[in-house]
């Protein structure tokens, strides 16, 4: 479907996760506007409270197979350099495990992949605690990141536009993009 999107000169592509199976896992496929949405009736689901064996046995490698397929794609066609791909979550996981290898909701720390649109490939931006607890090295807000998305589509983040009322608010307030992950 990004494949698809993209080709046809999208100007956004949003992809629910999880959407994409790894080979051999069991799932209930439906139809969403007459394209296969990947359903999660038996429990495989980023959303790791009970156990992370799910990440680690299918949901990871799967992700890393279309991602790294998605990208290799775009740039075989001469499309990464203009399309900005995002990976992201609301949150990250708790830095311990509890039960039988679950973990919940974390706020202080959580990855994202960034690609595409003048993105540096191969780079990490700043570093984590040995637990992947909290950042100890450029940590960056949502607002940082988002300054940063639209830096990349071309979209100056301070620019101001009306809110439902008429007033001029910035896009992002307070914040600037991270200059540091663009060639």
């Amino acid at each position: 479907m990004t494949r698809e999107s993209s080709a046809n000169t999208a100007r956004c592509v949003n992809v629910p996760s999880p959407w994409l199976p790894h080979p051999g896992c069991r799932r209930h496929w439906t139809s969403v506007a007459n394209r296969p949405r990947w359903d999660t009736p038996d429990g495989y689901s980023w959303d790791s409270h009970r156990s992370s064996n799910d990440l680690k046995n299918h949901l990871i490698p799967g992700f890393d197979q279309a991602y790294s397929a998605l990208l290799t794609d775009l740039d075989d066609r001469g499309l990464l350099d203009e399309t900005l791909v995002v990976v992201c979550g609301e949150m990250g996981r708790t830095p311990k495990k509890y039960g039988n290898w679950g973990r919940s909701h974390w706020t202080y720390c959580f990855p994202a992949l960034m690609a595409g649109a003048g993105i540096r490939g191969g780079v990490t931006y700043g570093t984590s605690d040995k637990q992947a607890g909290f950042p100890i090295d450029k940590p960056v807000s949502p607002e940082q990141m988002s300054a940063t998305i639209f830096h990349a589509l071309g979209i100056d983040p301070h620019m101001r536009i009306n809110d439902r009322q008429g007033r001029p608010v910035e896009l992002v307030h307070n914040a600037d993009p991270l200059f540091d992950l663009f060639s």
